[in-house]
């Protein structure tokens, strides 16, 4: 999966291209419903910055809304990058420690 609950994303791949380079709030697993069915293609319910578009192939109904879902193979999350060369086992704390505080020196 490349996505999980509470990430922002990126539209990407999209088969309706007016939906490609939306930013959208992953939400939850979308479970399947007559009108919004993915199969077994992996989707979440996904809230947009923007109106997009999903059209009901057995209706040929048209919709554009601020929410609803969006195949995992669809999005491509946004996070901050690692940091290069740090990794759990070579990470370290860094603690401030009160009675270190660093002083200075007047000259009288």
């Amino acid at each position: 999966m490349n996505c999980q609950p509470n990430d922002l994303a990126v539209t990407v791949n999209t088969v309706y291209p007016q939906n490609n380079g939306v930013i959208v709030k992953v939400i939850r697993r979308h479970i399947n419903t007559e009108d919004w069915n993915y199969g077994d293609v992996p989707a979440w319910w996904c809230e947009a910055t923007q109106p997009m578009t999903w059209i009901f192939e057995r209706s040929g109904r048209v919709v554009r809304a601020l929410e609803g879902p969006i195949p995992d193979r669809s999005l491509r999350p946004i996070r901050p990058p690692k940091a290069p060369g740090l990794t759990k086992a070579n990470a370290q704390p860094v603690l401030a420690s009160a009675s270190r505080a660093p002083t200075t020196e007047m000259n009288n």
